[in-house]
């Protein structure tokens, strides 16, 4: 999963052109959003727990969780939010 994060900033930062020209396109997906969630707090957890960071979920039941998005883009926002947080903390 690192990896696969990894290669998306690699790709990202290629698409930096294309970012700044407007001409960005997002690839959506059908994904279980809270999967996805799961998997980038997993990433996310070993930083958090390097500065001993508790960070806690208060899941409300949400009867279906399928989301429509472009995966990687949604993990980019999300892990780069959470990482700031954990950073600034």
């Amino acid at each position: 999963m690192s990896g696969q994060y990894l290669l998306g900033l690699i790709n990202d930062t290629l698409d930096i052109s294309r970012i700044e020209n407007g001409k960005i396109e997002l690839h959506p997906i059908v994904c279980d959003g809270k999967q996805a969630f799961e998997d980038m707090m997993s990433l996310a957890k070993p930083n958090m727990q390097a500065k001993q960071i508790e960070f806690t979920i208060h899941e409300v039941d949400i009867p279906y969780t399928m989301l429509y998005i472009d995966l990687s883009r949604a993990e980019q926002i999300i892990l780069n939010i959470i990482g700031n947080a954990v950073k600034f903390t």
